[in-house]
């Protein structure tokens, strides 16, 4: 599913399975880490950045059990908690980067939840995971969570892949932060009305 989903991002399930045995992790490890050379390589500005593995099988485990559960619901609430994996990893540049492969295909997924059930208890595991992994919801997100600002918009090379996937989706919400506004300003500069024509009307919230 994870290749399906890397290449087509489409997602196809053959069987409802939740467990997976080593030897599938591993090849999961090694296949994210083959896309994650491959997407760094088209990268200049961010050429030392490190894959971390676990992080990605992490984010790659989340968005198989997140379509078994959207397709395949045969669980308690209560039960919920214990299927999606826990997040023990630190916000850095590695891990966001690693954890992104897999995880920005989760605001979509979460889309496809609410259209079903705005009360499902899934929604609100997931949430918190697209809050701290910011980078992987910048489509959707509505605000930058302020402890994670310096990560998004001072680490030397990740600054230019925030602002442009901001300006690829075009979020005005998240545009009114002063320093994302600024970040976004700084990029487009005198092409500001090329690449986003309302953005001198966004209104600035401090």
């Amino acid at each position: 599913m994870i290749t399906i989903l890397r290449k087509t991002e489409e997602v196809i399930l053959y069987a409802n399975i939740f467990d997976s045995t080593e030897d599938e992790k591993n090849e999961v490890r090694s296949f994210l880490q083959q896309e994650f050379i491959r997407e760094l390589n088209a990268l200049p500005t961010i050429q030392k950045a490190s894959f971390n593995p676990d992080a990605a099988l992490w984010a790659a485990q989340v968005i198989y059990i997140t379509a078994q559960l959207i397709l395949y619901r045969k669980n308690k609430p209560e039960e919920l908690q214990q299927l999606i994996p826990k997040d023990h990893f630190e916000v850095t540049l590695d891990n966001a980067l690693s954890v992104d492969l897999c995880l920005r295909f989760l605001p979509e997924l979460m889309q496809k939840l609410k259209k079903i059930d705005l009360q499902d208890e899934l929604i609100l595991l997931l949430e918190p995971l697209l809050n701290k992994w910011h980078y992987s919801n910048l489509k959707d997100c509505e605000h930058v969570p302020n402890k994670n600002v310096e990560l998004w918009l001072n680490t030397l090379g990740f600054k230019q892949l925030y602002t442009d996937r901001i300006i690829h989706y075009k979020n005005n919400k998240i545009a009114t932060n002063p320093l994302v506004n600024k970040a976004i300003k700084d990029t487009l500069t005198v092409y500001e009305n090329i690449f986003w024509p309302n953005f001198s009307s966004i209104e600035i919230h401090d």
